[in-house]
């Protein structure tokens, strides 16, 4: 294990409209810190309130020593984004990392699948408060779990309000068939809780199709009861493609039999999944594809979903999607294609205050058919998912912000991480970019944007704080 600084850049400002809610000049005197490294890559998972004070940026880096395709990082910033230290663990390796969160006590988890992806296992890494491996925790810092002896990724993390830490993924039973994968892992050492599931491990099958058929949770989230959400996506091969698959467990990992239960408002011929779990399409019920990244709770135990879909006219254009659902796991309402330019895609979603009276996503955007992920949105929406005007800078769409790396007008293979609110219910944004070579080093991008007339976050269970 080495030390690695980050070292951040000032970005370049471009002239944007007068809006309500803008990037906090508090924040590094732009709002924003791009984190780069020569010759390497950073990819930027999630910017994190300490609750001491003070912001983290989660990172997954490759090269500079590291020992496989990702390390995990984290860099240390002051609340007004002033950078105070970085540290890179080069000897902790990942095939790939895909999420980050925080304990109540300060500690970073990270998550995604070990070294190599031919029958790979759950891995999860805790950083103490200082930025280095917590060695009480699983193997010297680092847990891993294995299901069926296939290959397992983890996708999303969370905890829940005793610091156990909860995972989803996916966890292949064949080279062609896989089921959404939870483990619940101990606050105290990382070991697998046996009062969850079987063993600490719980799979969910929705098995659309007979034949190549993996399921794969994506997102999850815990409301104020304890009940774990969990949002992925399963193949329908009666159509080709992806639908959303929703899921939802009791504390113990037991099915809520009370989520869609048999007389929920069903879509299309999935009327066979209920009582804990359900699938769900954006849009018409039309032969195309369907994405899911983030899921957040309301206190009412209702949820709000975001992704994409291919639902448009043509199929062709990726649109962005969010939906709300009530806390039986019910239909209420979506909005498709909010998000600025020709294709759209939402990754991360917060509900701002109980009520949802302000709920936002972030994700990618391009301007034309050709540039597939072109900058970064952020939008903002009112509790029916109706755009809130007024609360950006794009252009041609005041609901939601519009903003490249560098300010630059060729960035590639944007792609939006993890969306965080602060104490203050200010926005906390991280996402990567690649600029227009496409063997240039990717970079990271965070953001923090202003909550000057939004509500202050009300008590909402939330990855064990609040």
């Amino acid at each position: 294990m080495r030390q690695l600084l980050l070292l951040p850049a000032l970005l370049a400002l471009t002239p944007v409209a007068v809006s309500a809610e803008q990037f906090d000049t508090l924040f590094h005197g732009t709002g924003r810190v791009e984190l780069s490294l020569s010759f390497s890559s950073v990819y930027a998972l999630a910017l994190l309130e300490r609750p001491g004070g003070g912001m983290v940026v989660a990172t997954a880096q490759s090269g500079l020593g590291c020992a496989g395709p990702e390390c995990p990082a984290v860099t240390f910033y002051s609340s007004g984004g002033t950078y105070q230290s970085g540290i890179g663990l080069t000897a902790t390796s990942f095939s790939a990392i895909f999420a980050a969160t925080m304990d109540s006590s300060g500690r970073v988890i990270m998550v995604g699948a070990t070294p190599g992806m031919s029958n790979s296992n759950f891995q999860i890494v805790r950083l103490l408060p200082s930025g280095f491996l917590d060695t009480d925790f699983g193997s010297g810092g680092i847990a891993t779990v294995d299901f069926f002896g296939q290959e397992d990724v983890a996708y999303a993390v969370t905890v829940d309000k005793r610091d156990n830490v909860v995972v989803a993924g996916t966890a292949q039973t064949s080279k062609s068939a896989g089921n959404f994968a939870i483990a619940r892992l101990r606050v105290s050492d990382g070991s697998l809780d046996s009062n969850f599931g079987l063993s600490g491990k719980v799979t969910i099958p929705f098995s659309l199709s007979a034949g190549y058929a993996v399921d794969r949770a994506r997102a999850l989230a815990i409301d104020g009861a304890g009940r774990i959400l969990i949002a992925g996506t399963s193949p329908d091969p009666a159509i080709n493609a992806d639908r959303v698959s929703l899921a939802r467990l009791n504390s113990d990992g037991s099915a809520d039999s009370s989520f869609c239960s048999p007389n929920c408002n069903f879509q299309g011929a999935y009327t066979a999944y209920h009582n804990g779990r359900r699938v769900y399409y954006f849009g018409n019920n039309t032969v195309h594809a369907d994405e899911v990244f983030g899921i957040d709770v309301r206190s009412d135990g209702g949820f709000y979903i975001v992704g994409d879909t291919y639902s448009g006219t043509f199929g062709t254009q990726k649109s962005s999607a969010i939906a709300r659902f009530d806390v039986g796991g019910n239909y209420v309402t979506e909005a498709l294609g909010t998000a600025p330019g020709f294709h759209g895609r939402f990754n991360g979603v917060r509900v701002a205050d109980a009520s949802g009276t302000r709920v936002i996503a972030s994700g990618a955007n391009s301007t034309t058919v050709d540039d597939f992920e072109f900058g970064f949105t952020i939008q903002a929406f009112d509790a029916n998912l109706t755009p809130l005007t007024g609360y950006g800078n794009c252009p041609t769409n005041t609901s939601a912000f519009c903003f490249a790396g560098n300010s630059a007008t060729g960035n590639r293979t944007t792609s939006s991480g993890a969306l965080n609110l602060d104490r203050l219910g200010r926005p906390l944004f991280a996402g990567s970019y690649r600029d227009n070579e496409i063997d240039d080093p990717v970079v990271g991008l965070v953001a923090r944007i202003t909550n000057a007339t939004g509500p202050r976050p009300d008590v909402i269970f939330r990855a064990g704080f609040h």
